[in-house]
C-alpha cells in the first residue's frame, strides 16, 4: 500500500468530489418531508396512564397522613415514656403539670 503526502491526499479527495453526481428524488419529496416536519404534534396522554398518575397521587397522600397520625401518636408515648423514666431514675412523682401539659 502506497503511502501518500498530506498534499497528495488533498488532491485524490477534491478529484474524488469533482466525480460526484446529484442524485434524482422524485419530484414532491422536499414538500412532503418539510410538511412532515413543520406539521404541529399534539401529546396525548393515554386515559389508563392519568388514572395511574391520580392514584399514586391520593396513594401519596393517604401514606403522609397516616404517618404524619402515626408519628404524632409514637412521639407522645415516646416522651411520656422518657419522663417516666427520667422521673423513676431521680426519684420524683409524675403529674401533668410537670410534664408540661
Amino acid at each position: 500500500m502506497k503511502k501518500f503526502t498530506p498534499q497528495e491526499n488533498i488532491q485524490r479527495t477534491m478529484e474524488s468530489l469533482d466525480r460526484l453526481q446529484r442524485i434524482q428524488t422524485p419530484p414532491g419529496l422536499y414538500e412532503k418531508v418539510m410538511a412532515k416536519v413543520n406539521k404541529p404534534t399534539v401529546k396525548v396522554i393515554p386515559l389508563h396512564r392519568r388514572w395511574q398518575v391520580a392514584a399514586a397521587a391520593v396513594l401519596l397522600v393517604i401514606n403522609t397522613f397516616s404517618l404524619s397520625f402515626y408519628v404524632k401518636q409514637n412521639s407522645n408515648t415516646g416522651q411520656d415514656n422518657y419522663y417516666e423514666a427520667l422521673a423513676e431514675d431521680y426519684s420524683v412523682s409524675l403529674t401533668t403539670e410537670t410534664m408540661g401539659y
